[in-house]
């Protein structure tokens, strides 16, 4: 449960639980993970509100915090 969002033919997942993200390339041949990322600390983060994504940059929040990540230059 958590949101999820498509960019450029890649899926970026948040785990409504802890926040954390993972790149996915969706494949017929199966689920295949490119990286996960968190940007979290609190371990009662819940992350449920929608992912947005504008000129690059990648808007996700939880419960405290929002944060920007900016994909266009890692």
């Amino acid at each position: 449960m958590g949101g999820l969002i498509l960019i450029d033919g890649m899926i970026i997942n948040q785990n409504g639980k802890d926040g954390e993200i993972a790149l996915i390339k969706p494949s017929p041949e199966g689920y295949r993970e490119l990286g996960r990322a968190a940007f979290f600390s609190s371990k009662k983060s819940q992350a449920w509100a929608p992912l947005a994504f504008s000129r690059g940059k990648l808007v996700i929040r939880d419960l405290e915090k929002l944060v920007c990540v900016d994909l266009q230059n890692p």
